[in-house]
Order: C-alpha cells, then structure tokens, then sequence
C-alpha cells in the first residue's frame, strides 16, 4: 500500500552492502542478518553479529504524510494524525504493525488526536477542524469557531477541553454533546496551547505570556484558576509551553521552546531541568508522554527522542534517527511505545 520504502541492509558478516527497494507496505519487510540469523524486519539498529536488535522498529512511511500527534485507547487502537498533501490524515492500527488510513472528507492539518476511550475519540486542528468518531472509523465535524487546534484533552467523555492557537487565556469546553464554550482560564495576554490532568477538579493549562508568548506560563484549574510560579528563562530564546503529561497529581511534566523541560511536585513550582547533551540548540521539544514515573520521554524533530528514568536525568535514544523528525509520542505500556512525525515507530520492547 506505501511504495517506495527504502531499506538499507549492511551485513558485514559476509561483507555485503545492499539496497534493498521494497514495493510494499514497511509493515510487510522482514530481513534476517548474516551472522545468529535475527529477523531484523524494520530495525533502526544495525544488527550485526553480536549487536542487538534495535527495540524500535518502522510501521509506516510514505515520503508524503507528516503525523503531528498519536493517541490510543490501549495496544490495539491506535490512531496517529497529521497531513497528507493538503488532506486532513488519520492513520489507524490494531497494534499488529499495518495501518489503514480513515477519510476525514476535510483538508489541513491535524495537530491533536484524545478519546475518553474506544467509542468517544476527537481530533482537530487549524481552519476550524474539529472531528469526532465512535470508534466506527466515521468522523463527525463539530461546530467550533475558527480555532487553531493545538491540543485536546478530558478528564472523562463530560469534561473535555481544546486548546488553542490566539487564545487570549481562554479554552473551549464540552460536555460532550457536541457543544462547545469558550472559558476563560488565564490571563489576556497569555496563550494557552496545551492542557492535561489527572481529574476534572485538577487540570494544568500551559502556554506562554508576555510580549509575543516568549515566556513559559501554566495555570492550575479549572476552578479558581491560579498562574504556577516558573523560574526565569535562562536565555533569550522564546519559552513557550506546549503539551504537558504526569504519571500524576504530585509528578507533572510540561515541555516547549528552546528544548525546556520544565517538572513540578504539584506544589504549584516548576523546575527546569536540563536539556539532553547532543540535543539541537534552540530547538523545541514538541511532546511529552511517559509509562510511569520511572519511564518518561520526550520529543522534538530536532533533537529526536529523548528519555528519563525521573531522576532530572535525560539522553537521548539514538535508535529513532532524525529521520523521521518525531513530533508525538504516545504508548500504552513501557514495551509498546509510538513515536510519529515524517514515519511511525514502535518500541516493543
């Protein structure tokens, strides 16, 4: 289904230096090596005698569709979303490594793919594109303003919110019955480009502030709204927020511009922690996501992949090359972990 996939196979066991044009779908490739005969199928590694197998392997990848964001329900519903041309894209997989594009009958891009859960998924993004599906592989279009969708979340199918582009502090909110009204949830000035909690009651709203956004602002909410207290820029680079995730009330994450990892206890402080040597100067971190405390990543397209065991520690991966300039990340599990931008990977181990 996606042709002209590349695959460069080195084997040195035999000496042999091969390209290898597969005029198939990435998920159907298997290779084995020349030395313990491993499959390496899609491996990023090089598998080579007694070089392991890389755990990150290469689902899709047309050379045309840019993924922006990835969500599931669990393993085996899986959405990613972004552009194909000037099409509106959503890839879907059952977690067996094959992923079937669903018509969206819309064009732009997406930015931002959440679901309550299985039967209640939305997506959205610039031009006034917000849809919505029963987990049928039919999209609905809701009435928004014209929004610049950058981020989607809810603590439930009655609690959902969008975050915007322009927003003037403000956030739309549903119910869930199709009806959407803004909220006013920081200050004028602000932008608010990200949202996430762990409850209706406790929901963090980031984005930026001050003279074109250039300064890192997150809200605590949704009721009684109060600005967190971030410590100052370390430079002059801009310091917008984008996504934010926690394993939970007390272990919060946000990331942004100028690769800022910022963290918070829950206390209402944040504190910068330090960007991963090797990581590009300047450039942004666009997603966070992680399967507990102790396993945490985030990502950028030009930094890549970066990983942290909690400890304020951070590296890079070096297996998800730049490639395929990873933009979202998301997984149900330690061993089952997506990572989409120019192609989609999988960690599976």
């Amino acid at each position: 289904m996606y042709n002209g996939l590349v695959i460069a196979q080195l084997q040195l066991g035999s000496a042999v230096l091969g390209l290898v044009v597969a005029g198939c779908s990435a998920a159907n490739v298997s290779t084995t090596d020349a030395g313990t005969d491993r499959p390496t199928g899609r491996d990023l590694g090089v598998d080579v005698g007694d070089v392991p197998v890389s755990p990150w392997q290469v689902e899709f990848g047309d050379g045309v569709t840019k993924l922006w964001a990835v969500w599931g329900s669990g393993p085996h519903d899986i959405y990613a979303v972004g552009q194909n041309g000037t099409a509106a894209a959503i890839l879907h997989s059952t977690g067996d490594g094959k992923w079937l594009a669903q018509s969206t009958g819309v064009n732009g891009t997406l930015y931002a793919v959440w679901g309550s859960g299985a039967s209640d998924v939305y997506t959205g993004g610039f031009g006034n594109i917000l849809l919505h599906s029963t987990g049928d592989g039919t999209w609905t279009p809701e009435t928004i303003p014209n929004l610049g969708i950058l981020h989607i979340w809810g603590s439930s199918a009655s609690d959902v919110y969008l975050a915007y582009t322009g927003s003037m502090g403000n956030v739309y909110h549903s119910t869930g019955n199709g009806t959407w009204s803004a909220e006013t949830i920081g200050g004028a000035s602000s932008e608010i480009g990200g949202v996430w909690g762990t409850s209706a009651t406790n929901v963090y709203f980031a984005g930026g502030t001050g003279t074109n956004d250039d300064l890192p602002y997150i809200v605590h909410g949704p009721n009684t709204p109060t600005a967190e207290t971030i410590p100052p820029p370390p430079d002059m680079y801009l310091r917008s927020l984008f996504p934010l995730w926690g394993s939970g009330r007390d272990d919060i994450y946000a990331v942004g511009n100028a690769n800022q990892i910022l963290h918070s206890t829950g206390a209402g402080a944040w504190t910068l922690q330090t960007s991963p040597p090797g990581s590009a100067l300047g450039a942004d971190f666009g997603d966070v996501w992680g399967s507990g405390p102790n396993d945490v990543y985030v990502v950028g397209d030009q930094s890549g992949v970066a990983h942290s065991t909690g400890d304020g520690v951070w590296t890079i991966d070096p297996d998800p090359d730049l490639h395929n300039q990873p933009l979202g990340i998301w997984g149900s599990g330690p061993n089952d972990v997506y990572v989409v931008g120019n192609t989609i990977v999988h960690k599976t181990r």
